[in-house]
């Protein structure tokens, strides 16, 4: 007598459960590069301006009184404006900070110290 049975392990819930994650991954990974794409930083005369999808800010320059590195998790600022981890603090006169994550941060600080050489950098 056998006690055993053949047994067919039922996959179809698997696949399904396998399609949705590849299905939110491929969004999320969309939506990563949409907004990646998105942020910019310009200098325009006087003024930086600050863009991701859907935010823009515009920041007097002679009015930043500092920019330094920011930490992981910033609660205290709710302008993000950074893409990356590797990030910056913009704070300016009126105690406004601004996140930001520029590829070349040295050359950013510079660029806006060129225009407020009164900026302080901490980076």
């Amino acid at each position: 007598m056998r006690l055993m049975k053949n047994i067919k392990a039922d996959t179809t819930g698997l696949g399904l459960v396998t399609k949705f994650v590849t299905v939110i991954l491929g969004i999320v990974g969309v939506i990563i590069l949409f907004a990646e794409a998105g942020t910019k930083y310009v200098i325009q005369g006087r003024q930086l301006i600050l863009r991701v999808p859907g935010r823009k800010a515009i920041i007097n320059i002679d009015e930043i009184e500092k920019i330094e590195e920011t930490g992981l998790i910033n609660l205290e600022v709710r302008n993000y404006f950074a893409m990356s981890l590797d990030r910056l603090t913009i704070t300016i006169k009126n105690g406004d900070k601004y996140i930001v994550s520029p590829k070349y941060k040295d050359k950013f600080v510079k660029e806006l110290q060129k225009i407020n050489p009164e900026i302080i950098s901490k980076i």
